[in-house]
């Protein structure tokens, strides 16, 4: 009679498919949910940065233009003279490309754009030798007569050297 009865089995050790589909759906669902609240943050670190990074080249053409009498220069002549980061001379940081441009008329044009849109609306940036940075928030360029990040108060980076 002992004979018909089964040996007991030892203890399973894994999970079952249907337990790993669970576990799969549930991380699936947070993950969901999750993801698309976390975006705004990742726009406002990148935003955090290109300002910063708008911040760096204004400052490496205050001091490139100090040292040559008003001369201004571009972002390869900046990055030639050691003036900006590494990371930052190639043009591209953060989610943002950026262009160095001296003005004809003894000044610069920094811009900041967004290397792709998403679905959340991203800041484009500017600023020049008035020490001022501006964006707009439209998906239009930002340009000398943007709004400024910290009110309308301009404090020139560049002393009259004449």
């Amino acid at each position: 009679m002992l004979e018909n009865q089964r040996k007991p089995r030892p203890a399973d050790t894994g999970l079952s498919l249907i337990e790993v589909m669970i576990v799969l759906a549930a991380i699936s669902l947070l993950a969901g949910v999750a993801i698309p609240q976390l975006m705004p943050t990742r726009q406002a670190a990148e935003e955090g940065s290109a300002i910063a990074s708008v911040r760096q080249l204004m400052n490496a053409q205050t001091q490139y233009s100090v040292t040559r009498g008003k001369e201004f220069a571009t972002l390869a002549e900046l990055a030639e003279a050691g003036l900006v980061s590494e990371q930052l001379a190639d043009g591209e940081d953060a989610g943002y490309l950026f262009e160095v441009e001296p003005k004809e008329n003894a000044g610069y044009a920094v811009t900041a754009v967004p290397v792709e849109e998403s679905d959340f609306p991203r800041r484009r940036f500017y600023g020049d030798e008035t020490g001022v940075i501006r964006y707009t928030g439209d998906g239009t360029p930002a340009t000398s007569s943007s709004s400024s990040l910290g009110g309308d108060s301009s404090v020139a980076l560049i002393p009259d050297l004449e």
